[in-house]
């Protein structure tokens, strides 16, 4: 009975997100591998007092008995021509800005990546004030201006080359303003799914942040650098979201966070 109770809350949760996923995954007793249903193929979901649950699509029906159903996932996939990431991702911003695939450090879309403090360019073990690279002799941050973004500071820059650059806090404005977004998985990673005006979509991975020896919020938050610092205290802004919403904000520049890079 607790099994047949869970599967229609499940359920009746499936006109709030259908538009936004693209497989059902169907997870059967004595099966390895789910059975995947593209979500453009399904018709509707009937239940059918508690013992038959039905997928109609467009090529026929699905019947499982409920007892033999162990759960039903709705997963999306952000796909790339190839596995050679970075790769651009056009989502018709307004200012035309297109947002890579993955972080750096990351094998693709879903990986977490490495973690960076603000306008340092190498990875540590350790992210805290005493071992943060740029302050002064009266341990106060130093001023590199206003915006790193192509400098010997951005670390998009100096690892990826070309035209990468770290986001400005108006790019992370303008992806929050124009996007939509909601909290959701791929490949067992939990992330953020970012639709933009067009249609297309990014995931940014809930990496958490990295703070003395230690990793937190990892799938439960994200934390992304900016090349902005905030002019009245130097911290430096970024995008950061977790089961409240996105939001962009600043924050201590010694902390490890994420980066993800763009090109204008």
């Amino acid at each position: 009975m607790k099994r047949n109770i869970l599967l229609l809350v499940l359920l009746g949760l499936t006109c709030v997100f259908l538009y936004s996923q693209d497989f059902i995954l169907l997870y059967k007793q004595n099966l390895e591998l789910p059975i995947s249903i593209p979500l453009e193929d399904v018709e509707y979901i009937l239940h059918d007092n508690d013992t038959v649950q039905s997928i109609v699509t467009k090529t026929g029906t699905i019947e499982t008995p409920v007892s033999e159903i162990d759960s039903l996932a709705f997963v999306f996939i952000v796909s790339c021509p190839d596995d050679n990431h970075p790769h651009l991702i056009d989502l018709g911003l307004p200012s035309g800005t297109k947002w890579a695939c993955s972080n750096i450090g990351a094998d693709g879309p879903d990986g977490f990546g490495n973690y960076y403090s603000w306008g340092e360019t190498e990875v540590k073990s350790h992210y805290a004030w005493d071992n943060y690279a740029y302050l002064d002799e009266n341990d106060a941050y130093l001023h590199f201006g206003e915006d790193i973004a192509g400098t010997d500071f951005d670390v998009a820059h100096v690892l990826w080359g070309g035209a990468w650059r770290m986001p400005t806090v108006d790019q992370i404005k303008e992806l929050i303003v124009h996007c939509k977004h909601r909290q959701s998985s791929q490949n067992g990673v939990d992330g953020l799914l970012v639709t933009g005006p067009n249609g297309e979509r990014i995931f940014l991975a809930a990496a958490g942040f990295s703070r003395d020896d230690n990793i937190g919020g990892k799938s439960s938050c994200g934390n992304y650098w900016s090349s902005t610092v905030h002019i009245l205290n130097n911290d430096a802004f970024g995008l950061y979201f977790d089961s409240r919403g996105w939001y962009w904000g600043y924050s201590n520049r010694f902390d490890g966070r994420s980066v993800r890079p763009v090109c204008p």
